[in-house]
C-alpha cells in the first residue's frame, strides 16, 4: 500500500494496466464470438486506471467519478455475461433450443432495465419513480410518434412468446408462402421458392392468418387432383395414380399414397391424390414427377385425360386412312420384330400375330422398367431411346452390363421360363418399348412346340454372354465353358420353358 503513496508508482501502474488491459480488450474484439465484451470491458479498464491515479494522487471528487464509472462498466460486463450463458450456454447447450435474435435481445433489454433500475437510485442518488413521474407525458408523446413502430415491436415480443413459427419453417402468411429467415424486431423475412424476399410487419404478421407448413412434421402432404376419362375403371385409374407415386422420387412410400374418387365432372371422373414428401420446399419437383408419370402411365394402361366439353375437337383423318396407318405401324412392328435372334425360329405368320397384338409402351427418362429379383413373364423391344441393365451383384453395390439401343432386347429370360427379373433396366432418355408377354406367346408355343429347344438354345447363349460381360465387369476372366456345359445349359433352359407354357 506504500507504493500506491506515490504519485510516480501510481502513474506507472495506471499505465501498465490501461495499456494492458486495451491490448486485452483489442484482442477480444478480433474474436467474434466475444466481440460484445469488449466495450464494456475497454470501460472498465478505464474506469481502474482512473480510479489508481484518483488513490494515488488523493482527489476525491475524481475518486468518486471513476468508482462510479467502475461501476457502471463491471455492471455493462455482468450483463453481457448473463446474456452470453442465457441464450449461448443455458438455451443452446443446456435445453438444445434454438434461440431466435430478438428472443436473445428481449432478454438484453431485461437485464439492462433491472441493471439500471439498481443503479440510478444505489449510485448516482435518482429515484425511479420521480423519473417516471416527470416523463409520463414525453412517453406519451413519443408513444403516439412511434406506434406503427412499438406495434410491430410488440407483435414481435408476442411472436416469440407464442412461437407460431421457427427460423426454417415453411409458412403461408396471407398469400405470401416462403420459408422464415429471420424475425427480427420489427419484421419477419420470408424466402418464396422464387428466392425472392419478403419482409413483413410484425403488426401484420400477428392480424394474418398463419399456416405453418412444417409443423407438427416437416413431413408435408401433397395433394393433387386428376379428371380421366369415363371409360377407364375407378379401380385401374387408383393402381395407375399409386403407381405413378410409388414411381417417384421425391415421394415416401410410408404412408401409403391415398387415391379416392372426389367427383363426377361434366366430361371426367375427377380424383384426388394425397401423398407425402419430406418438406414443403420438394412442393414443384415432386408435383412435376408425378404428373409427368402419369402422362407415360396413362399411355401405357390405354387410360385417356378427356378434352372439356366445352372444345370442338375434330377428327379429319377417314376410317380407311386410320387403318391404313395401323397396317404400316403393324408392319413397322413385324419387321422390328424379325430382327430379333430370339425369335429367329418363328414363322413370318408368328411374328404377324405378335405384331398385331403387342402393344407400344412409352416410358420417361429415369423410369425403371424392370427390376431385378421382381417377378415377370415380360419381353422388351426398344422401338426408340436407350435403356441401361443394372446387375446388383451385392448390397449398394451395382454393375452396369450393357447400354441398349433401337432394336435391342431385353426380358426374355422372364418371358420363355418365368423366372424373376436377372438384372434391372432404366431408361436414360424417352423410350418406347414393344411388350410381349407369356399370353401373347402362349398360342405360338401351344401350336409349335418344336421351336422351343431352338429357344432354349437362344437363351443359354444369351445367359453365357451375360455371364462373361459380368466377369469382364469385375476385371475377371469368365472360363469358357465347355460344349457339355452349354449342352446342360441348353437342356435346363429347353425343360424350363416346356414346364412354363406347360408343354408335352
Amino acid at each position: 500500500m506504500a507504493l500506491l503513496n506515490s504519485p510516480l508508482t501510481v502513474s506507472i501502474l495506471s499505465a501498465v494496466v490501461l495499456i494492458s488491459g486495451l491490448i486485452a480488450a483489442w484482442a477480444v474484439h478480433r474474436v467474434k464470438s466475444l466481440r460484445r465484451f469488449s466495450i464494456p470491458f475497454s470501460i472498465l479498464v478505464v474506469a481502474i486506471s482512473g480510479r489508481l491515479l484518483a488513490i494515488g494522487y488523493s482527489n476525491e471528487k475524481f475518486s468518486r467519478f471513476w468508482e462510479k464509472a467502475l461501476i457502471v462498466g463491471g455492471s455493462w460486463l455482468a450483463v453481457e455475461v448473463l446474456r452470453w450463458l442465457f441464450t449461448r450456454f443455458f438455451f443452446d447447450r443446456v435445453l438444445k433450443l434454438s434461440v431466435e435474435e430478438i428472443t436473445k435481445n428481449i432478454i438484453s433489454v431485461g437485464l439492462y432495465i433491472a441493471v439500471v433500475l439498481f443503479l440510478l437510485p444505489t449510485v448516482f442518488g435518482i429515484e425511479v419513480t420521480t423519473v417516471l413521474t416527470t416523463s409520463a407525458i414525453l412517453t406519451v408523446i413519443i408513444g403516439l410518434a412511434l406506434q406503427d413502430l412499438l406495434g410491430n415491436l410488440f407483435a414481435g415480443v408476442a411472436l416469440n412468446i407464442e412461437m407460431p413459427f421457427s427460423q426454417g419453417d415453411w409458412v403461408t402468411i396471407g398469400e405470401d408462402i416462403g420459408i422464415v429467415r429471420a424475425i427480427s424486431w420489427r419484421t419477419t423475412k420470408i424466402v418464396t421458392m422464387e428466392r425472392d424476399l419478403i419482409i413483413i410487419p410484425n403488426s401484420v404478421v400477428a392480424r394474418s392468418v398463419v399456416k405453418n407448413l412444417s409443423v407438427p412434421a416437416k413431413r408435408d402432404v401433397l395433394i393433387l387432383n386428376m379428371g380421366v376419362a369415363y371409360d377407364a375403371s375407378p379401380n385401374l385409374v387408383r393402381s395407375v395414380l399409386k403407381e405413378a407415386c410409388a414411381r417417384a422420387r421425391h415421394v415416401h412410400d410410408e404412408p401409403e399414397p391415398i387415391v379416392r374418387v372426389i367427383s363426377y365432372g361434366d366430361f371426367s371422373i375427377n380424383y384426388e391424390m394425397r401423398f407425402w414428401i419430406d418438406s414443403y420446399s420438394q412442393y414443384k419437383d415432386a408435383r412435376d414427377e408425378v404428373y409427368s408419370l402419369i402422362w407415360y402411365l396413362f399411355k401405357r394402361h390405354g387410360v385417356t385425360i378427356p378434352y372439356p366439353v366445352r372444345d370442338l375437337f375434330i377428327k379429319s383423318a377417314s376410317r380407311k386412312e386410320e387403318m391404313e396407318r395401323m397396317a404400316v405401324l403393324q408392319d413397322e412392328k413385324a419387321r422390328q420384330l424379325r430382327r430379333v435372334s430370339l425369335f429367329s425360329s418363328l414363322q413370318d405368320e408368328d411374328i404377324e400375330r405378335l405384331a398385331a397384338v403387342a402393344p407400344i409402351m412409352r416410358y420417361s427418362k429415369g423410369e425403371t422398367v424392370v427390376r431385378q429379383g421382381n417377378a415377370g413373364d415380360s419381353f422388351f423391344l426398344i422401338r426408340s431411346g436407350r435403356v441401361r441393365i443394372v446387375v446388383e451383384k451385392a448390397p449398394g453395390r451395382n454393375v452396369d452390363i450393357a447400354t441398349l439401343g433401337p432394336e435391342d432386347y431385353f426380358g426374355g429370360m422372364s418371358l420363355l421360363t418365368g423366372e424373376p427379373r436377372n438384372a434391372t433396366a432404366i431408361t436414360e432418355i424417352d423410350t418406347e418399348l414393344l411388350v410381349i408377354d407369356k399370353e401373347m406367346f402362349n398360342d405360338i408355343l401351344i401350336a409349335k412346340p418344336e421351336i422351343a429347344e431352338k429357344l432354349g438354345e437362344q437363351l443359354a447363349d444369351r445367359q453365357l454372354d451375360r455371364e462373361k460381360k459380368l466377369a469382364q465387369a469385375g476385371d475377371m476372366r469368365a472360363p469358357e465353358p465347355t460344349k457339355e456345359q452349354k449342352r446342360q445349359l441348353h437342356e435346363r433352359l429347353f425343360r424350363r420353358i416346356m414346364d412354363f407354357f406347360q408343354l408335352k
